[in-house]
């Protein structure tokens, strides 16, 4: 039954420290500003559905970070997705290094 099911690749939950004071306005304001064209889900943080995956950011509800996770439906697509969520997280947040876990 699983081998039926399309094949994906994603990423660990990726972890950038940001305090609990801040975490929710980070998240708050990369939803507001973020350019990327897809199809956004602002439920508990941004989602955004793309053609070949999908990216999100969030806060976390119960430590001082900020959560990244994507898919794609190939290994080229996945980093693709990664890599354009983050250029993009670092044009509206460069104060934060989004490389630290």
């Amino acid at each position: 039954m699983i081998s039926k099911l399309p094949k994906s690749f994603s990423t660990p939950e990726l972890n950038i420290y940001a305090s609990d004071d801040s975490k929710f306005d980070i998240v708050k304001k990369f939803a507001e500003e973020c350019s990327l064209d897809g199809n956004k889900i602002t439920i508990d943080g941004l989602r955004i559905e793309f053609s070949n995956g999908w990216g999100l950011l969030r806060a976390s509800n119960t430590t001082p970070k900020l959560v990244l996770r994507f898919e794609g439906n190939s290994e080229d697509d996945l980093k693709k997705i990664q890599e354009n969520f983050i250029n993009e997280f670092k044009r509206i947040c460069p104060e934060i290094d989004p490389t630290m876990h």
